[in-house]
């Protein structure tokens, strides 16, 4: 009955999506036809510029650390992590026992690489990260990624770089987007944006949903213990997203913003379905009734004269989970003792205040003060098979909590010299202390204790210069050092990882030496590019060792030393252009190598990234309103495992898109994975076969 009524919900969401489509589609004018240089797509909003946190001299004639939403829409990257996978530098990788997404950062993870939401912190208390998949790109206007010179200004934890999610900012009285669409695996997907712009006010509002009862598998898949058939066990999700942003606008004064998102969502986790039989023996049987994430922000510049001004951000961020670890794959009881309930209840807030001038010529100052004051409340149960192993008997475990508070405190400044040499020098220093620290203990069976654990306190900092000089007006070279660090969560201090470790309260700080030398710029016509040469000296990396406790639990220490270093290609050119059935015609590469050295214990290695990526792309407009789209992505190899006994093949995938646009609205379908490739990115879990879908949006601006 609920499978019933989900589907039945699902399909009334897309017939009012669908009818939304139609209706403005009617309703758009001729004369009102805007289309777009990019792809001939319809602009999809402006950019939600108080969102945006930049270091001042960056410029960027055809970015390759950003994607904008004509993109997203246009090649179906519903999610945060589909978005920014082609980047140069960046690597998806699947935590395949979480079923959680994440991108790396020229090799740094997805704890020591901050993401954002409008400038504004929105990891997770505990973990440190989130699972970006569950963050849709339906309402935003734009991605963008830092690398090398991050701007101290996004405060502490951005040693590996940044993830910036900017939302949509209504550009007219009415601006309205509509999508619908289906996908392989019983997939369905509805979206709505409804905006407004008049006079000095702005609102919009945003209301998506996405499902997927499964994904298949390659033909090529060779059926396991735990996975049968081609038809992704477990590997069901949905996501609801409603979110609301209003704002007052002028000149003189400034800009004030409310901007209220809430997300809610659950999944399955696919079973291992590897070769290794100690992953197989001990497979995870889980799913996740709920994973909700609310985020409630202000963010305000006040104008105090014609170059300065205060920016004045405030957020509330809450994250709830609930996690249900089952006997087996029927995923109806928890007779195990290693079956349980889990419940998270998180919260982050905090705000900062950001003092910048500009009233000496070509000299700019930026100073900010912020505050981070974080949560972590944990519900727990277990099953006591000592009573019976024929029923589940529940043990309510004592609730825990943990608390942190960050203090921050940054400066950065741009200096122009000579019309052409731009120097960004930049500092901050932070400060974390732990308020609170409770320690589950089991003093006899299944009678438990909260203790305390010792609380302590730690600094980091960060010293930064950059330099960009311009060779010309399209040209750019630039070269930046620095030194930051990076605060061990939660869970890397206290976690026991259920049972099979010990905490380290006492862990310190990671840090990061980092240079980079870059070029950015178009040399001719229709040619865009962006090249990087970087590297990275870490010290205090924490790292799990082995055999640190009385019954060879791990244990989280700074005993690591690493090197990483690389580089990076981006190129795009306009190969033909208004021409008889060459509309246009364009091709991109993007090339990454990823080189990561453990240089205190080289016998560790380092996993989830390979050490080549090349994404290639050709987009064809053989008519305005018709696009076809193919693109190509090789992965070399990568450890699964840092003994390297587990390793995720080399593999290469192939996609092909095509959209059709008539006035505001386009018909959008496309397939991935088109040569069915088995491959995964992370040994065990199989990434999906050939899957296809087909949307219908409409962009309406009057």
């Amino acid at each position: 009955m609920t499978n019933k009524t989900g589907k039945r919900k699902r399909v009334i969401f897309t017939i009012i999506v669908s009818a939304a489509v139609i209706f403005n589609a009617g309703a758009q004018t001729k004369e009102k036809q805007e289309f777009v240089k990019d792809n001939s797509r319809y602009d999809t909003g402006a950019v939600f510029e108080l969102g945006k946190i930049t270091v001042t001299g960056k410029q960027r004639y055809h970015s390759f650390d950003k994607v904008d939403a004509n993109t997203m829409s246009r090649e179906n990257k519903n999610d945060v992590v589909k978005a920014l996978s082609d980047l140069p530098g960046l690597t998806a990788v699947n935590v395949g026992p979480r079923n959680e997404a994440n991108i790396y950062i020229r090799g740094f993870n997805s704890l020591q690489a901050t993401m954002f939401l409008d400038g504004v912190p929105v990891y997770v208390p505990y973990d440190g990260n989130i699972d970006l998949a569950r963050f849709t790109t339906f309402d935003i206007s734009e991605v963008s990624v830092e690398k090398g010179a991050v701007s101290p200004l996004y405060g502490p934890n951005t040693m590996g770089g940044v993830i910036n999610i900017v939302t949509r900012k209504p550009a007219s009285p009415l601006d309205v987007s509509v999508k619908t669409g289906v996908k392989s695996g019983e997939g369905y997907l509805g979206a709505i944006n409804v905006g407004s712009c008049i006079n000095k006010f702005y609102g919009v509002g945003s209301l998506s949903y996405v499902s997927s009862d499964h994904y298949s598998l390659s033909d090529d898949f060779k059926t396991v213990k735990f996975q049968k058939s081609q038809d992704r066990g477990n590997s069901n999700l949905q996501d609801w997203k409603a979110s609301l942003k209003v704002g007052y606008e002028d000149s003189a004064i400034g800009e004030f913003s409310l901007s209220i998102a809430s997300q809610n969502g659950k999944k399955g986790t696919p079973v291992y379905a590897g070769t290794d039989s100690a992953s197989t023996a001990n497979a995870r049987f889980w799913k996740w009734p709920y994973y909700d994430k609310t985020n409630i922000y202000s963010i305000n510049k006040v104008n105090l004269g014609k170059a300065t001004y205060l920016k004045i951000p405030v957020y509330y961020d809450r994250f709830r989970n609930s996690l249900f670890a089952y006997d087996d794959t029927t995923y109806t009881t928890f007779k195990k003792r290693s079956s349980f309930k889990s419940s998270y209840d998180d919260f982050s807030a905090g705000g900062s205040i950001e003092f910048v001038t500009g009233l000496i010529p070509n000299d700019s100052l930026k100073v900010a003060v912020q505050y981070k004051d974080d949560n972590h409340y944990e519900t727990n149960t277990t099953n006591d098979t000592a009573m019976s192993v024929a029923k589940e008997v529940f043990v309510d475990k004592p609730d825990i909590k943990f608390r942190d508070n960050t203090y921050s405190v940054a400066i950065e400044n741009s200096l122009l010299l000579f019309d052409r040499l731009t120097l960004v020098p930049g500092a901050s220093l932070s400060y974390r202390k732990a308020i609170t620290a409770q320690n589950l203990t089991e003093p006899s069976s299944y009678k438990y204790a909260v203790t305390d654990f010792p609380l302590s306190k730690d600094t980091g900092w960060t010293l930064q210069l950059a330099a960009f000089y311009k060779l010309n007006g399209s040209n750019t070279v630039n070269a930046s050092v620095s030194r930051r660090s990076r605060f061990p969560g939660i869970k890397d201090r206290y976690s026991y990882r259920l049972g099979s470790a010990i905490p380290n309260p006492y862990l310190n700080p990671e840090n990061a030496i980092q240079g980079e030398l870059g070029y950015m710029g178009r040399p001719v016509s229709n040619l865009y590019i962006q090249l990087a040469a970087w590297g990275a000296d870490l010290d205090d990396v924490i790292q799990s060792v082995s055999n640190a406790g009385p019954k060879g639990e791990t244990q989280m220490q700074n005993t690591g030393r690493a090197r990483f270093y690389g580089y990076e290609a981006g190129i795009r050119y306009v190969l033909l252009q208004n021409l008889p059935a060459f509309e246009r015609l364009s091709m991109s590469l993007n090339r990454s190598y990823t080189k990561r050295q453990n240089r205190s214990n080289p016998e560790i290695l380092f996993t989830d990234v390979p050490e080549y990526k090349d994404a290639v792309g050709l987009d064809y407009s053989p008519l305005k309103f018709a696009t076809l789209s193919w693109s190509h992505e090789w992965d070399s190899k990568r450890y699964s495992t840092s003994d390297g006994k587990r390793i995720a093949p080399a593999y290469t995938v192939e996609n092909i898109h095509a959209a059709i646009t008539y006035r505001s609205v386009t018909l959008n379908a496309g397939i991935n994975n088109l040569l069915d490739v088995n491959y995964c990115l992370l040994e065990g879990y199989p990434e999906q076969g050939r899957n296809y879908y087909v949307n219908l949006s409409c962009d309406f601006r009057k």
